[in-house]
Formats: structure tokens, C-alpha cells, sequence
């Protein structure tokens, strides 16, 4: 399946580069992100076209993250 994440953060919108994630695939990233909601994990980061957006925990706990499937 083809994805897309979406992180909102302070008014602003980034959004990932469209992937294409097995079902394995799939299932482990929205576990990640569920960590995320609750406060655990280090941090993430995606590739958006040329530039690479890098998220620590402190931005991760305050945003608002949504997965896309395209």
C-alpha cells in the first residue's frame, strides 16, 4: 500500500514523501506513532522531496500525527 504521513506542529504542516509499505510495514509504523502519542520513543523524521524533517520528542508529544494511505 502507498502512504503518507502528515505532521502538524505550531500552525505548521509537513508532510512525508508518498512509500510504498508492505502490511508488515504498515502495522509496525502506526505502533511507532502510537508511541509517540504516549510520550515514548526518541524521535522520527521523513523525507520530503529534497529536504529531511527531523522530529525530537518534545515536537513529537505536540503534534498531531496522521498516516494517509493513497
Amino acid at each position: 500500500m502507498k502512504i503518507q504521513i502528515i505532521l502538524e506542529y505550531k500552525d505548521k504542516t509537513y508532510k512525508s514523501d508518498i512509500d510504498e509499505l508492505t502490511e508488515d510495514e504498515y502495522n509496525s509504523l502506526t505502533g511507532l506513532i502510537e508511541q509517540f502519542s504516549q510520550g515514548k520513543g526518541g524521535y522520527f523524521r521523513f523525507d520530503s522531496g529534497d529536504k529531511q524533517h527531523y522530529f525530537n520528542k518534545q515536537i513529537l508529544k505536540q503534534s498531531i500525527i496522521t498516516i494517509i494511505k493513497t
